[in-house]
């Protein structure tokens, strides 16, 4: 860029003219990390950029990601990779991580051996996000190693790698029988309704179904009635 400067435009007679040349230098943006929020309202417990589930005994699988789950990107609209990663595998490939990539780009494997859910394709920070809300733990040992499972997603912007988030996976309790409490005692006349009331039974790990209520009005060890 040339900039010529008049040194005195109002003196004709002593009109001179300096060219100096200035430089203009273009900055490329600086890029960013991707960013992740597992749980953007901490609805699950979870400080941070984390997610705690649960996973019921009644159930072989459970999100890992909340519906509100954030992922972004300041200096893109594009993300090429995302991983989610058990860290403390116990029951080898009865444990996996699933995820849903319909209608996007994204190309998703998984390695029973390292725990390692990889997800890659050039696609939008939008889809991407959309993917990573449906990451899914599932558990199919018939006996389950209890202790509680850490999972770590990083995503990837095709030079730089997120902050890790973490989701925290919880087993629980096993199913305990629930305590029936018959209610009365009762006393009614020949020929009146007996209302039976059984609202004082507890069912302590509330699962995995509605309580049904059987009676045995006569004490002959088969219960006649059934009501829930």
């Amino acid at each position: 860029l040339r900039l010529a400067i008049d040194e005195d435009q109002h003196d004709a007679e002593r009109e001179h003219t300096t060219e100096q040349v200035a430089y203009i230098v273009f900055e490329r943006e600086p890029n960013l990390p991707p960013e992740i929020d597992l749980d953007e309202d901490n609805s699950s417990g979870a400080a941070g950029s984390g997610y705690d589930a649960k996973l019921l005994f009644s159930h072989d699988t459970t999100r890992v990601a909340d519906d509100d789950a954030i992922l972004n990107d300041p200096t893109s609209d594009q993300l090429a990779g995302l991983t989610a990663t058990i860290t403390n595998l116990r029951d080898g490939d009865e444990e996996s991580l699933l995820v849903d990539v319909t209608g996007t780009q994204i190309v998703s494997s998984y390695d029973s051996e390292t725990g390692e859910l990889t997800l890659t394709g050039v696609d939008s920070v939008a889809n991407y996000e959309r993917v990573l809300r449906t990451v899914t733990y599932q558990e199919t040992a018939p006996l389950r190693d209890p202790s509680q499972r850490i999972v770590i997603f990083q995503a990837y912007d095709g030079s730089l790698w997120s902050d890790p988030a973490a989701a925290r996976v919880t087993f629980a309790a096993p199913n305990v029988p629930p305590q029936a409490h018959p209610g009365g005692p009762y006393s009614i006349q020949r020929g009146q309704t007996l209302l039976l009331n059984g609202s004082l039974s507890v069912d302590l790990d509330a699962g995995p179904f509605p309580l049904i209520y059987e009676w045995d009005v006569n004490y002959t060890g088969e219960f006649e009635a059934d009501t829930s």
